[in-house]
């Protein structure tokens, strides 16, 4: 069993495989009506805006190129564009900073109550750890995404 892991046509089969996800969410992005926050969200609005003025077959191939550019990850609250020069994690996704990070794109749909719910608990972890200083750290920094991301929340549905 451990021989077929290790087979090279299982890798590339998995690799067509990623790269017809990523294709098929960047169709649902592209001609989808969710709104969008997280450090990517202004470019893929204005990678939305060039697509819906091509042709049909303009949009085709605008399509399958951008899984070249960068396959979409399902991360956490939503999804990764991930793109080395542009990744504030380095690569370790749990150090995803959504609200600042230019690969980060999460739809609001949904989200609001979620990351208010998780500001709370925080919170209220802050004060059962207020001795362990890394947790303490950690646990604030959360916050300020949440915050962040509350504020993208508010503007986008300003809009």
């Amino acid at each position: 069993m451990t021989r077929v892991y290790g087979d090279m046509n299982l890798y590339v089969e998995l690799q067509k495989e990623k790269f017809q996800i990523s294709s098929e969410q960047y169709e649902e992005i592209m001609r989808g009506q969710k709104m969008f926050v997280g450090g990517g969200a202004a470019e893929v609005n204005q990678l939305r805006r060039q697509f819906l003025g091509m042709t049909k077959n303009q949009q085709e191939r605008f399509l399958v190129e951008l899984p070249r550019s960068a396959l979409i990850e399902q991360l956490d609250d939503g999804l990764c564009l991930y793109r080395s020069k542009h990744a504030l994690c380095g690569g370790n996704m749990a150090a995803c900073r959504p609200a600042d990070c230019n690969n980060a794109l999460v739809s609001i749909d949904g989200k609001r109550k979620s990351f208010q719910w998780r500001k709370h608990e925080n919170t209220r972890l802050l004060n059962f750890f207020r001795h362990d200083q890394p947790k303490v750290v950690y646990l604030i920094a959360r916050n300020d995404q949440l915050d962040k991301l509350l504020l993208q929340i508010d503007q986008a549905e300003m809009v």
